[in-house]
Formats: structure tokens, C-alpha cells, sequence
């Protein structure tokens, strides 16, 4: 039995604590890569890249209804990106893409169907001369229907305003258009006979009555004798919307 193994070990004079530290470090780099070669690869979902393209796309939807199929396929497609991501969460990614991609999709599809609604009740359709009831009052004193509007008998004119429809609500074929749904034939203060125009639905139509504001086309027929009495002004509409 030898004597100097029960001696205590002595450290290696010649190993240094810069030495100790780079080795720690080596570990923790070996264990980094470790967990990293450990982890699976994930790829980015296609459904989720395609439902960001058409998402960007649906700015398309405020030109025409027809273009509204673009968002409507980008919220589709985000939707079936999060339920194949959710299926295969260890080898597909892009969940944010895919929710950003529904959003933006469903904003501007509301957005373009506001707009395009907007345009249909105020534009005037194809053959129609749009007037409003500013053109019809008139400007000078003693005047009662006004040179501007005279010209206008018997051409097909588009003009907006509020139903007044009396006591039918629905399947109405007659009512007073007026310039504002403040104006009714019942009310005080009395409107002016030149802020009334009395409807008739041609070609079969028939409307609902509602508050908003309404767009009817036709053929303008104004009094020759304002003193007999009646509207002033009458349109025979084969256009309400």
C-alpha cells in the first residue's frame, strides 16, 4: 500500500479559470445545438400564405360585387389554414397569418359592400337625367313653378328623396316622394307644393315603405294650370330603389 495515495489531489498548476470557463461555454453551446437538432422543423402553412395574397387582394371588393368573391375565398382560406395548422402543430405554422388574413379579408369585405351600396342608391342609373327637388322650387318671387322645372316635362328624371306613403306600409304602388323625411302632408309647418311629388309604380313594381332614403326614375309630368289644384309634380316610375 503506498503512502502518498491518501494524500489529498492537488489542482493542475498549469489549468487556468479562463480555461474552466471556455469549457462551460463549449457545454452550453453542445446543449443549445442539442435542443435545437432536438426540436422539429416547422413549415410555414400554404393556406395561410394564399389567405394573406387574397387578403391583400380583397381591395378589389369596393369596384364591384363580383370582386367580393376575393375576400369572401380569403376568409375561407384562413380558416382552413387554422384547421390544418391545429391538426399538424408539429410540422405546419402560420396561425397569426392565417387570423390576420380573416380579419383584413372580413373589413374590407364589409367596406366594399358599404360602398358599393352607396353608389347604387345615389347614383342615377343609365338613361335618367337626376335632378333634385332644389331644381323644382323656385327662384323668383311670385313664381310658382319655375322655368328650369317646366323644361324638364315629360323627360325620364331620376331624383331622391322620403316616402310618405299614407296608411299602406306595404306593397305600395302609390306615394308622395318628399325632400326630407321631416315632410309629410300632415305635418305643420305645411310643406310647399313644389316639395311634394306624387309617385306612381309602373311595370308591375311595388315598394315597402321605409324611412331611408329613396331613388325613383320615371317620366316627370309637371301642371300646366298650378291653380287646378293637385301635385304640382307626378312621376310615372318604371325605377325605385
Amino acid at each position: 500500500m503506498s503512502v502518498g495515495s491518501d494524500r489529498p489531489r492537488q489542482a493542475d498548476p498549469t489549468r487556468s479559470e479562463w480555461d474552466d470557463d471556455d469549457q462551460l461555454l463549449a457545454e452550453e453551446l453542445e446543449e443549445e445545438e442539442a435542443e435545437e437538432q432536438a426540436e422539429p422543423y416547422r413549415a410555414v402553412s400554404g393556406l395561410a400564405v394564399a389567405s394573406m395574397v387574397f387578403a391583400c387582394l380583397s381591395l378589389l371588393a369596393m369596384a364591384d360585387w363580383v370582386l367580393g368573391l376575393i375576400p369572401l375565398t380569403g376568409i375561407v382560406l384562413g380558416m382552413l389554414a387554422l384547421r390544418r395548422i391545429r391538426r399538424y402543430p408539429d410540422t405546419l405554422m402560420g396561425i397569426t397569418a392565417a387570423r390576420m388574413a380573416i380579419l383584413i379579408s372580413s373589413l374590407l369585405w364589409i367596406v366594399g359592400a358599404w360602398r358599393l351600396s352607396t353608389v347604387y342608391l345615389t347614383e342615377a342609373p343609365p338613361g335618367y337625367h337626376e335632378i333634385s327637388f332644389k331644381a323644382l322650387q323656385p327662384t323668383v318671387r311670385g313664381e310658382i313653378i319655375p322655368k328650369a322645372a317646366k323644361e324638364l316635362h315629360q323627360r325620364r328624371v331620376y331624383i331622391k328623396g322620403y316616402m310618405n306613403p299614407g296608411p299602406r306600409k306595404t306593397r305600395i304602388r302609390r306615394f308622395v316622394l318628399v325632400r326630407d323625411n321631416g315632410v309629410c302632408g300632415f305635418c305643420a309647418p305645411k310643406p310647399k307644393p313644389t316639395e311634394l311629388i306624387g309617385v306612381e309604380l309602373t311595370r308591375g313594381l311595388e315598394a315597402e315603405y321605409t324611412t331611408h332614403l329613396v331613388g325613383v326614375g320615371g317620366e316627370l309630368t309637371v301642371a300646366e294650370d298650378p291653380s287646378q289644384g293637385g301635385f304640382l309634380y307626378r312621376i310615372k316610375a318604371d325605377f325605385f330603389h
